[in-house]
């Protein structure tokens, strides 16, 4: 009869403490991380939860460095100039094929072969 009696002041007990609210509002994920823009599974607000900060949206924090493009036409120009000074084929071989057109008188693979050779006939 006690062991009842002690069980019972242990289930009521258990069963008034799970049912008391607790004080303390957790953040919502909204306040916490804000709108987000992109697809809900990428990036650091994954599964991991990890901390972060936005450093992507201030633009004065990201060093620009502007690309020369002087540069990069001249590296064009050249590569051009370079294709358009090649001799063209003389036999229609599948080695002479890609042997005529390689700087480095190797044969090329058979994607590049197939695509010469169609455009040759």
């Amino acid at each position: 009869m006690k062991l009842t009696w002690v069980l019972l002041a242990v289930f009521v007990s258990l069963v008034s403490a799970h049912q008391q609210p607790l004080s303390e509002e957790k953040p919502t994920w909204m306040s916490k991380y804000g709108a987000q823009r992109d697809q809900p599974f990428s990036g650091p607000l994954s599964f991991a939860h990890l901390p972060y900060d936005r450093c992507l949206e201030n633009e004065d924090a990201i060093p620009i460095t502007p690309f020369d493009n002087a540069l990069a036409v001249d590296q064009m120009e050249v590569a051009y100039s370079t294709l358009l000074d090649r001799k063209p084929v003389g036999g229609f071989g599948e080695n002479d094929v890609t042997r005529a057109l390689s700087k480095d008188g190797l044969g090329h693979p058979r994607v590049i072969r197939s695509v010469i050779l169609e455009f040759a006939s």
